[in-house]
């Protein structure tokens, strides 16, 4: 099973997302779920310590704004989640580099200008990290 989580703080992005993802995962009859779907990073860090030992993509946020931005909150993660995918969604294609500088292996950095790109865009890291995940769990098993 592979979990998801999303954390933005923006509602309406949030709730976006989330109805691509759910669409997608029962699109194409995943072993996936919808994990948890918040605009707290403390919802995001105390779901985790239960999920660490699971297959986990994230999609995250990243506003300068926030106090704790996805990409921050990604580097906590990948400390204790090595396996983890992240995918960050952002409107501020400026943001891209504190990727690198963090260092958290993103999968993807989506520029979140059009809904319609976002979906396709959404529905790509979920496939990708799909296939990634369910590799890994073969050769370690």
């Amino acid at each position: 099973m592979l979990n998801t989580f999303i954390y933005e703080n923006d509602p309406e992005c949030r709730a976006h997302i989330e109805t691509v993802v759910r669409e997608h995962i029962d699109a194409n009859d995943y072993e996936m779920e919808l994990a948890l779907s918040t605009g707290s990073p403390n919802a995001i860090r105390n779901h985790l310590s239960s999920s660490l030992l699971k297959r986990n993509l994230y999609i995250f946020g990243v506003n300068a704004q926030q106090e704790t931005n996805g990409v921050l909150l990604a580097s906590e993660i990948k400390k204790h989640d090595h396996w983890g995918k992240f995918v960050f969604v952002s409107a501020h294609a400026e943001l891209l580099s504190s990727v690198f500088t963090h260092r958290v292996e993103a999968l993807d950095f989506i520029v979140n200008i059009n809904p319609e790109d976002v979906a396709k865009d959404v529905q790509e890291c979920i496939d990708v990290a799909y296939t990634r995940l369910n590799a890994l769990t073969a050769i370690s098993a």
